[in-house]
């Protein structure tokens, strides 16, 4: 254009069409036709979206007018862009955009909006990783949610496991959106304790009971003893709790010290034998050991003289 004389250009124009036009520039939603200067502009965005945290979607403005054009998105929180027509939304919360188009050549400008609803992750908490012991379980829960996938094939809320493992477990609620945890469990071994057999005791008497132990260092009998061994000088059950300090795993055995009866020995009254029915047997009865004043160790002796015979059973 020309005023005064001088050639101003093609922006000057746009300047003094601005400046004196009858209307200012109006901002319409939903892809209504807007004008300013004369043009006119049409915009339409994508559908409002539902998604899980963590996901992406592609939100697309269309424009039907002039070839030349600026975007402006609003808020960018979660944007990768907010200044093309096409932009990859990511928000960690329900966020509505808005989106500003001008037509650089008219000054057109319309907006819409769109919004992106985000639905959270199912909460999964397995904890830390656990130690547990040998002869004990853990439980772990995945928590609310519609389906279960676990690394042990198992498809409930809630699984056991009592050996050492990496445990990891994919939790889809009834939105479609997908968490995922994992843990580990370590198992430490308990205390051996080994003792043959039960046994007993004889009336006002006393056994020593050792048991064979490894893998504790810390010991609690029933009656009070702390050392690995202990004294029985009563009948009863005597039990032994063996722990490793460094794990806190312990083991447990009892043993039952019966009563044995007072042992009667009676090798009959004394007798006197003729030399033609020597050998003469004593009997001490059915006894575990024997020790006779000959030094003989069974359970009868033959007699060939005369003197006094005493047996230990």
């Amino acid at each position: 254009s020309t005023l005064n004389g001088i050639h101003y250009g093609y922006p000057d124009f746009l300047y003094f069409k601005r400046k004196h036009a009858s209307t200012e520039p109006t901002f319409n939603v939903g892809g209504e036709t807007s004008n300013s200067g004369g043009g006119s502009l049409t915009i339409s965005v994508s559908n409002d979206v539902t998604m899980c945290v963590g996901d992406t979607t592609t939100l697309t403005v269309n424009v039907t007018g002039n070839s030349s054009y600026s975007y402006s998105w609003s808020p960018s929180i979660g944007l990768d862009s907010s200044n093309t027509a096409q932009v990859n939304a990511s928000p960690n919360d329900t966020t509505t955009y808005t989106i500003n188009v001008v037509d650089l050549i008219s000054c057109a400008a319309a907006t819409d909006q769109v919004t992106v609803n985000i639905n959270p992750l199912p909460e999964i908490e397995l904890g830390a990783d656990r130690t547990i012991c040998s002869d004990s379980s853990s439980t772990f829960d995945a928590g609310p949610g519609l389906t279960y996938s676990w690394s042990t094939g198992a498809t409930t809320q809630t699984i056991t496991a009592s050996t050492a493992t990496s445990i990891g477990v994919t939790v889809t609620d009834s939105y479609g959106c997908v968490n995922f945890d994992g843990i580990n469990l370590y198992v430490e071994p308990i205390p051996s304790i080994i003792f043959t057999t039960d046994t007993g005791i004889c009336p006002k008497s006393a056994l020593l009971m050792k048991p064979s132990i490894s893998g504790g260092s810390v010991y609690a009998w029933s009656n009070g003893t702390s050392l690995s061994s202990v004294v029985a000088t009563e009948p009863g059950v005597y039990t032994i709790t063996v722990t490793n300090t460094n794990t806190g795993c312990d083991a447990e055995l009892s043993i039952n010290v019966a009563q044995y009866d007072s042992a009667d020995v009676d090798l009959g009254a004394n007798a006197k034998v003729k030399q033609e029915n020597l050998p003469f047997v004593i009997d001490a009865g059915p006894y575990k050991t024997f020790l006779w004043n000959t030094g003989a160790t069974t359970q009868t002796i033959s007699i060939y003289a005369a003197g006094t015979y005493t047996v230990s059973v």
